[in-house]
């Protein structure tokens, strides 16, 4: 709908958006207050008199009236939950990551623990030099690490 902006008065936010506070007459001629958000594709030709095409939208809570572009989107709610979506898809992805981390740790330090004792209580290692048997140990944990699973007995 096209309106004839009577007055207008740029202000800022208390978290220092940009924005103009005006006012216009409805199709009934009433005044209604409103305000443009500086990200309007029309913010920059706002001023008295100056005669835009614009949406009038009222807020959900139907306490504030913004004048958004004929064709612009909708936002908020839409918006809102497109990126609270892609935040919890970000956080499920580091939280499967983290998973598979804590899990790959824990399968080495049981192949370390289960090497460890092996040659600690094998007659045949318990008189090795401690070198060697560190050696054993580090390769037996590899070799237990990366072998595939076997049935149970």
């Amino acid at each position: 709908m096209k309106i004839t902006i009577d007055w207008s008065e740029t202000k800022t936010t208390s978290t220092g958006k940009e924005y103009k506070a005006v006012t216009f007459k409805d199709e009934s001629g009433a005044e209604v207050k409103a305000s443009v958000w500086s990200d309007a594709p029309f913010y920059a030709s706002i001023a008295p008199g100056s005669e835009v095409d614009v949406e009038v939208r009222k807020s959900t809570d139907g306490k504030y009236t913004n004048l958004v572009g004929a064709s612009q989107p909708r936002t908020g709610g839409a918006g809102m939950m497109a990126m609270k979506t892609a935040q919890i898809d970000k956080a499920m992805d580091k939280k499967a990551r983290s998973i598979h981390e804590a899990q790959d740790r824990s399968a080495w330090m049981w192949s370390k623990n289960n090497a460890s004792m092996l040659v600690a209580n094998n007659d045949s290692t318990k008189n090795l030099p401690l070198s060697e048997q560190i050696d054993l140990i580090v390769d037996m944990a590899t070799n237990i690490y990366n072998s595939e699973p076997s049935k149970p007995f």
